[in-house]
């Protein structure tokens, strides 16, 4: 990302911090380092921050302003996941208690599974790119006729949350729901469209990092999915009955094969290296485009590893040389059993090391640079 488009997010998240935060809630007051001045100012209120955005550029800083210089400006210690003793959410615009959040049952993401969902990784309180997942979110909402969400309300609900929830030195992972909002049941849309239900939780997450290391067991199942595959849809029984019966399969993925061809696991892409060449399924209405699976392939651009995007039958799985599924928490997982078939030597293959460790290193490079911008430190960028 650019610096001075990052500079404009982030200028971007802290007006819509300070808008979405309601009369309770302990915000991380925002402040400037003006230019040359070699002082830090603090500001009581949106107009106040507004209008020095309007007139001056600086530096930002998340550091709590000097209480003396404004006295209206709260100053609090960042909770740490210790001291959240209950999980805040976002709903419909509001931060509350999880057990405070109550679903009509005409909603019509309850009744239907009329909505779409994303869901979006941070790391140390950084979201790593969140514009392609909010991407894929916009064009799933559109693909179904919901209007576009607000992404950076969206965005800066997404740091409250980490904040509110004490997440901000963790890994964590966002769930974003939206739906077309509450009307009487109808097979048609509402006619007026009701507001959409908004709702996003964040929690803290265990990486996996001993399969990463040692590789895992997928199963092969009937790809029994409807022809949309492409939008993130809330209906996911298809996806719910593979996972479970790779779970009694003591399996940790189930990859679905349609028509003899593998198209994707229940909740990641599907990657084979056959003669030194990155195989995937290209991107069409049977699989999701994946947001790793974006990234890896720039990787594999950079490191000169071959790419085609083309389909990988279930009757050449017996030669390919490595097997790797990716996903949002799942990153660059290897895979060293199908079913009953071993795959290379049963060990993770060293152009799946390889793509581990670009995707790590472009974790790191990204969210040092996003956290050192937070901080106010224009060097880094």
């Amino acid at each position: 990302m650019r610096k001075e488009e990052q500079q404009s997010r982030y200028l971007a998240y802290l007006l819509r911090l300070w808008q979405t935060a309601d009369g309770n809630s302990r915000i991380w007051r925002a402040s400037l380092e003006c230019p040359g001045a070699g002082r830090r100012r603090g500001f009581a209120s949106l107009d106040d921050l507004a209008a020095y955005l309007a007139g001056e550029t600086g530096s930002v800083s998340t550091a709590s302003p000097d209480p003396s210089s404004s006295p209206s400006v709260v100053q609090w210690q960042k909770p740490t996941t210790k001291e959240v003793k209950q999980m805040i959410v976002y709903f419909n615009g509001r931060y509350l208690p999880q057990e405070d959040v109550h679903i009509s049952p005409d909603d019509r993401g309850f009744v239907f599974a009329d909505g779409v969902y994303e869901v979006i990784r941070a790391y140390h309180g950084v979201l790593f790119h969140a514009d392609l997942h909010f991407a894929r979110l916009q064009r799933s909402l559109s693909e179904i006729g919901i209007p576009e969400a607000d992404v950076p309300t969206l965005e800066a609900a997404c740091y409250g949350l980490l904040e509110r929830n004490g997440l901000l030195d963790t890994d964590a992972r966002f769930y974003l729901q939206i739906t077309r909002g509450v009307a009487r049941r109808t097979h048609v849309f509402p006619d007026p469209p009701p507001d959409p239900t908004v709702y996003i939780t964040a929690g803290a997450i265990t990486p996996p990092e001993k399969e990463w290391e040692t590789g895992i067991k997928v199963i092969l199942v009937p790809d029994i999915r409807w022809a949309r595959c492409d939008i993130k849809s809330l209906m996911l029984l298809p996806n719910i009955l593979a996972s479970q019966q790779a779970k009694e399969a003591g399996a940790w993925e189930a990859i679905f094969v349609r028509d003899g061809v593998v198209t994707e696991g229940s909740h990641t892409t599907v990657c084979g290296i056959f003669d030194g060449t990155l195989f995937t399924a290209p991107v069409t209405n049977n699989i999701l485009g994946g947001v790793t699976r974006e990234i890896v392939l720039s990787a594999c651009r950079r490191l000169s590893i071959p790419i085609k995007e083309f389909p990988i039958f279930e009757a050449t799985l017996p030669r390919a040389q490595e097997l790797m599924i990716l996903g949002t928490t799942t990153e660059v997982m290897p895979v060293v059993q199908v079913d009953d078939l071993i795959i290379g030597d049963g060990a993770p293959g060293p152009l799946t090391r390889k793509l581990q460790r670009a995707f790590r290193e472009t974790v790191r490079e990204e969210t040092t640079q996003a956290r050192m911008w937070r901080r106010g430190n224009h060097a880094a960028l």
